[in-house]
């Protein structure tokens, strides 16, 4: 952004609401169309959108701001897949916050650590399953034992229909502890799916 000297500078955030794109899989209750067309597939095309977004906001986010990343999804390759992937390539200089504490008389769940993946015509448990697969990606797999401990997903918010007669929804809340940039230019492949 252009300040008045004419030098551009960048903007930053200390707040940033991410929410992104999903396959809406929690809104089958109130849509329920939806539960004929949703397919693994599209979730794992999406899954490549989720990310890049997700990054670009934790790139505009100031040191020691919040960003919440949420969606309307249940896939845990949307979800917690996504915030493990984003804990990952920060390194340390993002962390999950705890919210559990907050909204006392909100029924909710915790964040899952584990999940199987399927491309549609098989089940994937980890990363080196998957061989010439040309629609799972290794960011898509749950964490490992050792980054599981670290992350700390449980610490990510499951809402749930039956609990409260609502939607579904995810909510993780991400804090920046220390700049990141460079870090994420690794980027995330787009064109990994052919359909």
């Amino acid at each position: 952004m252009p300040n008045f000297k004419g030098k551009h500078q960048v903007l930053r955030f200390d707040r940033i609401l991410c929410d992104v794109p999903c396959s809406g899989d929690g809104t089958i209750r109130k849509c329920p169309n939806n539960a004929r067309t949703w397919n693994m597939r599209s979730a794992l095309k999406l899954h490549c959108v989720q990310l890049i977004i997700a990054k670009r906001g934790l790139e505009l986010l100031d040191v020691n701001g919040y960003m919440v990343y949420s969606t309307c999804a249940m896939n845990p390759v949307e979800n917690e897949a996504i915030i493990a992937e984003l804990l990952r390539k920060a390194k340390g200089s993002v962390e999950l916050v705890d919210v559990s504490d907050k909204l006392p008389n909100l029924l909710r769940r915790p964040g899952v650590t584990t999940w199987k993946i399927t491309d549609g015509r098989r089940w994937y448990s980890d990363s080196t399953d998957v061989g010439n697969s040309q629609t799972v990606i290794e960011t898509a797999f749950p964490p490992t034992l050792e980054e599981n401990k670290k992350f700390q997903l449980e610490k990510c918010v499951r809402i749930y229909p039956h609990l409260q007669d609502t939607g579904a929804f995810f909510i993780a809340l991400l804090k920046k502890n220390s700049s990141i940039t460079g870090r994420f230019r690794t980027g995330v492949k787009t064109n990994w799916f052919r359909p």
